[in-house]
């Protein structure tokens, strides 16, 4: 059967049985060697809760299926494709095909006096080279309840009000929750490439908090709709 006419049948079938729509969407998901981070990027240490979100989802594609069961039809996702982009609110529509820059979220609730966050501490490595951060916006207002939880969401709910910062220390209240983006001056990283975050940026009392180093692997996410 040539694409043309299984194309038609599917739609056929659709029309008469109803449809799902289907994103497809590759992610970087966090871990670390000492298995203290969670897969939503949650570290919990005596000092501060953080939770941090790298700024590179793509979205490649989505469509349609028959919620009428078909044989399983292989899907396949090129990450050499032109036909993706970058889905967070960071990257305009212009450039969110191309971006020159890359993004990181920080969500921090310290849980003792005296944290203070250097936005200067936080170090992108990747291909046996490091960056450091060139910008940073915050503290921002916070994503919705569910970002938490919700790996695709921002942490973060930037606005037009939100200008980037000087890389300056910022001194956190206990109890309270805060949340920043840094910047880094190269293109976000490709989910299929490895790369990982250290995060020396966290004191309290002057002294650093110890993170483990967070490390990111590939996911593919298939969200189904109705």
């Amino acid at each position: 059967m040539n694409f043309r006419i299984m194309l038609f049948v599917m739609i056929l079938i659709i029309q008469i049985t109803g449809c799902a729509g289907i994103a497809v969407s590759y992610l970087s998901k966090p871990y670390s060697d000492d298995g203290k981070v969670s897969e939503n990027g949650l570290v919990n240490v005596d000092a501060v809760e953080l939770l941090i979100r790298p700024k590179n989802q793509l979205h490649i594609g989505s469509g349609v299926v028959p919620t009428f069961p078909l044989p399983p039809i292989p899907i396949v996702e090129d990450l050499k494709s032109n036909d993706f982009y970058y889905i967070n609110s960071y990257y305009n529509q212009q450039v969110s095909r191309n971006p020159s820059n890359f993004f990181v979220e920080l969500r921090i609730k310290p849980k003792v006096d005296g944290v203070s966050f250097d936005p200067n501490g936080i170090i992108l490595k990747i291909s046996n080279s490091s960056f450091s951060p060139v910008n940073f916006m915050g503290p921002m207002a916070l994503g919705p309840l569910n970002s938490r939880d919700r790996y695709t969401y921002d942490l973060c709910s930037p606005d037009n009000s939100d200008k980037l910062l000087t890389l300056n220390m910022v001194q956190l209240t206990r109890a309270n929750e805060y949340c920043f983006a840094v910047e880094y001056n190269r293109p976000p990283p490709l989910p299929n490439e490895e790369f990982a975050i250290e995060v020396g940026g966290l004191k309290t009392n002057k002294k650093t908090v110890s993170i483990p180093l967070i490390k990111y692997k590939t996911e593919l996410s298939k969200r189904v709709h109705n």
